[in-house]
């Protein structure tokens, strides 16, 4: 799967896009977005690259999703996130995300609130009463589709904002322009907003002046009642955040050799799911014949779960839904 990230050029660069400021380029790190954008924009890279120390040129700061970059090339790169490549201040390359809203001529509204809020796993009966009445009293709800379809029973009166991949940035935009007009404004992510909806968090946070967080019942609880686990003899690790090459699964493999804790496992949709994971355990250690389970749309209608080795898994042909969650007994 292509990772396609947004690009936006500052004014001193535009030259060589012929004043386009965003552009939407193909890499999975910063390094490869600076290679690609010059195949895009011939002789960009000259601006950007430092052949001799092999790193971003001193002059520039390389913002991703909001935060300073200290990895430079090595800074990894999701699906959807926003570089901004600007001229860096004082001679450092330290910026604040407010010189960067400034900057691109992006306002961040002063005085505007959204709610974000989980949902629970799926099933409606997991959503809390305080979730309930916040939705009724909305007046608009944003979220994706497959979200929007759980919680639209609960809204009575509010606008409905249904988010894509493609369209979440403009219709977040409109979000906030909602919540600037004073409209009470909420977006829902699933499961828990602590286990998995921070990149949503961030993308909003951008747009608005203060945010209220509702958290609600996670798929991990879900998934350790079904296991019968004890969350204080287990660990729940998350493959949404990316790390360096190669070191994504090392902390798996750490707590599966040391065998003293159950391991509660949320893949990564769409690039380390179940079976990549698993195959990138089985040549460690005795760990091929480790039982695991995989349970996939917990709490919903068309719940399943899949039972076996870590072998089994990493030569499992069946897709499994990019609302799966692993679980590894100690």
């Amino acid at each position: 799967m292509l990772i396609l990230a947004q690009v936006w050029l500052p004014s001193e660069l535009q030259s060589f896009s012929n004043g386009q400021q965003i552009v939407d380029v193909v890499g999975t790190s910063v390094r490869q977005i600076v290679n690609n954008l010059d195949l895009i924009f011939p002789g960009i890279r000259q601006e950007l690259y430092d052949e001799e120390l092999d790193q971003i040129v001193g002059s520039i700061a390389v913002i991703v999703d909001g935060e300073t970059s200290q990895l430079g090339f090595l800074e990894k790169v999701n699906e959807n996130s926003e570089i901004h490549f600007l001229p860096a201040i004082g001679g450092g390359i330290h910026i604040s995300l407010n010189q960067i809203l400034r900057r691109n001529d992006v306002v961040k509204s002063t005085n505007s609130m959204v709610t974000v809020m989980g949902i629970g796993p799926g099933d409606p009966e997991f959503i809390t009463v305080k979730a309930k009445n916040i939705l009724a009293d909305a007046d608009v709800v944003a979220g994706f589709t497959t979200v929007m379809s759980v919680v639209s029973q609960y809204v009575v009166k509010g606008n409905i904002l249904n988010l894509t991949y493609r369209n979440q940035e403009e219709l977040l935009t409109e979000l906030s322009q909602y919540a600037e007009e004073g409209k009470k404004c909420v977006l829902c992510a699933w499961g828990d907003i602590n286990f998995s909806a921070s990149e949503l968090i961030d993308r909003i946070r951008n747009k608005v002046s203060e945010l209220q967080l509702i958290p609600c019942v996670s798929s991990v609880q879900i998934a350790a009642t079904r296991s019968r686990l004890r969350m204080e003899e287990s660990i729940f690790i998350t493959m949404h955040k990316r790390l360096e090459d190669g070191e994504d699964l090392d902390e798996l493999k750490h707590y599966l050799k040391e065998g003293k804790r159950n391991l509660i496992i949320i893949p990564r949709p769409f690039d380390l799911m179940p079976q990549a994971i698993a195959q990138g355990l089985i040549h460690t250690d005795n760990l091929a014949q480790k039982m695991t389970t995989v349970y996939q749309k917990l709490s919903l209608p068309d719940e399943m779960k899949w039972e076996g080795t870590l072998k089994e898994l990493s030569e499992h042909e069946t897709e499994f839904s990019d609302l799966s969650i692993i679980v590894i007994g100690k």
